[in-house]
């Protein structure tokens, strides 16, 4: 039976006057209060016995570094490259530090969390360290990035974040007295960053307005939407066993019924805090009363709390504060709108949005006139938005012949996209959370289950779920073969977007192919089929053209990028169109602000390296530093900064600056370490590359230290004669020749020429010079100079043909020299 307000007024003043007992004498104090009925005193005692759990679930214990308010602030501390300046604020999952990169890279503010280890339970260090590389892939204007992070010497975790200036979402949009529709405009930037990281798989279980920063605003401009902090929580909280007595990662004011309860977080949990945080913009209210009202947020948690009408609570302050009458701002309330906040706020998970993205469609509709799935689709309320967003100035009479053909039209056809697109994502939505808890069966062990394992729990259900539903299967299955791709499951991979790819052939979609054409050439040049590599961004290219105007500007980009790169990173073909491609990608990034200023300057490096092959070394240095600074705009200090840092210790190598060749891989190294791990695969070939710098500038030791680290890796991921391998075989064969050991560089220097034949490389390519160059070099070494001259000038014939390479040159004829020839 329901309980009516004035019911609960009474239950509420019962339960705060139990409140100012102590705990120990309420339950005899209750029992003893005879002027308030049975039901009345059975409802406050289980909101006391509620209490008690949630004060146990609250409980914060606090890092040691996190200074008490009123107390002094912290000395400064080191973290890494990182040194903290001052105390942003903390809370029981850790502390936040405005700090600065001192290690003179470069300068650079970031926002520095350090998380207490023993928060997470006993896997966090090690689920840390493992799948940090799939929080700092979140890749999403609206997502601040993770730069970088470690582990303290006392065990706590930290993670290194941009670092965003701007004011809170709600202080924003009051401050500046924003209208409804700005607002929403600016809430839909949030939409859209969740519904990528859930796509992601990844939840950030803690959205409230103090997590979104709103930056770049001014005049007539709204700025743009910054979410912190995703992912924190998910790693926090990722298969951690959170007894009663930890933390959990959530603010109870914006948290879901079931969150309140201690139930497992789903995507369906992000919704109802994003309807939270969408009722308070538009009303200036909390949706269920007084947040303060600790008996109404426990009553929440356990019992159905019915949201207040969004026109009923807002007052003339909240309509100033958003530029309108109190008559209109109520006006606007009653409809769409509330029907839309009123269904991300349904208690039962299940009747809320399926996504994020199904939420920002129904707003964006609402904006565009159109109807809202939030909405019961009867044919009058479809035919009036019809009307209404293609008004004419017909009679009323009219209206009810138009509201009755029209509706004939309407619901055949946007109810049934309507049906259509409400299904696919409440598929997606159980599928994404069937992959959040694939991991809850009988035998599943936290600290052990990874992404991958999460990945191929998940395949199954691809198998028997998506029958009638070919487009969304395909777009899951193209969602888990990048996946797996990216951790560099290649064969899981490849299938996965095989499947995917004939689905969207079968439907005809140019866009969905081109997409997955990117990701199936990514899989393919990793696993060392470069042509077919070649061959799916040639198909990519010509379907994205077809496209034309309709296609996306990032994928236009990328398409464009990625072969041009492969063309000239690794078979050095096809130049003049490359060259083409690349400053057509260029230029669409330079003219549109969706492209990443970072996938810009990764372009902007291969056109460079395209000059450094022409030997136009200072033309291609000033474009590779340019592309640092505008990378670093957006990001410094990330991932994709590996790309320059590789060109310009190239173009130090081909002008003899040993010294600074090697510093400019010892900065890649570093970057990769500090990104993806001392144990990942593109960590190890960087760290052989920075041995191969060692070796050339003496310090021969410490790189065969590093080579013998890294290559076990290298070796475990690819296998002879995948092309991948050729720059750790020949930097092996040069690490040994540097140290005078001639007869264990021959074999990785015959290794280099043998990857070369095999992916049918020109005759004149710079790479066939390079590994006949280091076998001759070690059969000179070997006192074989007999043989050691034929495949030495060999290399000279084609390093001449090679522009850029003069000092290649110059060092074959040293050696010919002195092995005797003529």
């Amino acid at each position: 039976m329901e309980i009516g307000n004035s019911e609960w007024n009474r239950i509420e003043e019962l339960y705060h006057a139990a409140l100012e007992l102590p705990a120990i004498e309420r339950d005899a104090w209750l029992a003893a209060q005879s002027g308030y009925d049975t039901s009345t005193r059975r409802e406050v005692a289980s909101l006391l016995a509620a209490l008690r759990k949630h004060e146990e679930l609250s409980a914060q214990p606090r890092l040691a570094e996190a200074a008490e308010p009123g107390s002094p602030e912290p000395e400064p501390a080191r973290f890494g490259p990182y040194q903290t300046i001052r105390l942003l604020g903390h809370g029981g999952m850790g502390a936040v530090y405005l700090a600065k990169r001192v290690d003179g890279q470069f300068d650079q503010l970031v926002a520095l969390k350090v998380i207490a280890a023993h928060l997470g339970g006993a896997g966090l260090v090690r689920r840390f360290q493992t799948e940090r590389q799939l929080l700092a892939s979140l890749n999403h204007p609206n997502i601040t990035r993770l730069l970088d992070g470690g582990v303290t010497s006392s065990g706590d975790p930290y993670l290194v974040m941009e670092y965003v200036e701007g004011r809170t979402l709600d202080r924003e949009c009051d401050e500046r007295k924003l209208g409804i529709e700005q607002r929403l405009r600016l809430f839909l930037q949030v939409l859209e960053a969740v519904d990528s990281a859930h796509r992601s798989l990844v939840l950030h279980r803690d959205l409230k307005p103090a997590n979104i920063l709103v930056t770049g605003a001014s005049s007539g401009q709204p700025g743009a939407a910054k979410l912190l902090d995703f992912g924190t929580a998910s790693l926090m909280a990722e298969g951690a066993d959170l007894t009663l007595t930890r933390t959990r990662p959530f603010t109870p004011r914006y948290a879901s019924p079931e969150e309140l309860r201690g139930e497992r977080a789903t995507t369906a949990s992000d919704i109802f805090s994003l309807g939270v945080i969408l009722y308070e913009l538009l009303t200036g209210a909390w949706p269920f009363g007084k947040p303060d009202s600790v008996a109404g947020e426990l009553n929440r948690a356990f019992s159905n709390v019915p949201v207040k009408a969004p026109a009923t609570v807002v007052t003339a302050e909240a309509a100033e504060s958003r530029s309108l009458s109190l008559d209109h701002l109520g006006r606007l309330l009653r409809g769409d709108l509330p029907a839309i906040a009123l269904k991300a706020l349904e208690a039962d998970p299940a009747r809320r949005y399926g996504t994020a993205r199904q939420f920002s469609d129904d707003i964006a509709a609402y904006l565009e006139g159109h109807p809202v799935q939030a909405r019961p689709q009867t044919a009058l309320y479809r035919a009036r938005k019809f009307l209404g967003r293609r008004w004419l100035p017909v009679a009323a009479a009219a209206v009810f012949v138009a509201a009755v053909s029209v509706a004939a039209v309407v619901s055949v056809y946007e109810a049934r996209m309507a049906r259509a697109e409400a299904l696919k994502a409440e598929k997606v939505n159980q599928f994404l959370n069937d992959m959040l808890s694939s991991g809850t069966g009988l035998r599943f062990d936290p600290e052990r289950f990874t992404v991958a394992d999460m990945l191929q729990a998940a395949e199954p259900l691809l198998l028997t779920r998506w029958k009638d539903d070919p487009l969304t299967k395909a777009l899951l299955q193209r969602s888990l073969g990048a996946s797996y791709t990216a951790i560099h499951r290649l064969d899981r991979g490849k299938a996965q977007l095989d499947s995917a790819l004939a689905a969207f052939r079968v439907l005809a979609d140019d866009r969905e192919i081109a997409e997955t054409l990117v990701w199936l050439s990514s899989n393919q040049v990793e696993s060392g089929h470069l042509e077919e590599g070649v061959a799916s961004l040639d198909e990519a290219l010509w379907r994205v053209r077809r496209l034309g105007t309709g296609a996306p500007a990032p994928l236009a980009f990328s398409v464009r990028n990625q072969l041009a790169s492969l063309l000239t990173l690794y078979l050095r073909r096809r130049l003049p169109e490359c060259r083409m491609l690349l400053n057509e990608a260029i230029d669409l990034a330079r003219h549109n602000s969706s492209i990443r200023r970072t996938d810009l300057a990764q372009a902007m490096t291969s056109l460079a390296g395209m000059l450094g092959e022409e030997g136009k070394f200072a033309e291609a240095e000033a474009m590779t530093r340019e592309a640092l600074a505008i990378g670093r705009t957006q990001d410094p200090g990330g991932g994709w900064e590996v790309a320059p840092l590789y060109e310009l210790g190239i173009l130090r190598s081909r002008q003899a600056d040993a010294a600074g060749a090697a510093e400019f891989a010892r900065e890649r190294y570093d970057n990769m370490l500090r990104h993806l791990g001392a144990d990942h695969l593109y960590t190890a070939t960087s760290q052989v590359m920075w041995a191969r710098g060692l070796a050339e500038t003496g310090n021969v030791d410490e790189a065969i230290r590093q080579f013998e680290a890294a290559m076990p890796i290298i070796l475990k991921a690819y296998h002879m004669p995948n092309p991948n391998l050729w720059t750790a075989e020949v930097s092996a064969a040069h690490i040994f020749i540097k140290a005078g050991q001639f007869s264990k560089a021959e074999p990785y220097a015959r290794q280099a020429l043998e990857i070369v034949d095999a992916e049918g490389l020109a005759e004149v390519d710079a790479r066939r010079a390079e590994s006949l160059y280091h076998i001759g070099a070690a059969l000179h070494g070997e006192k074989r100079d007999g043989e050691a001259i034929s495949v030495l000038q060999r290399s000279q014939a084609i390093y001449r043909q090679c522009p850029g390479f003069a000092k290649s040159v110059d060092r074959v004829q040293a050696m010919l020299i002195d092995a005797g020839a003529k």
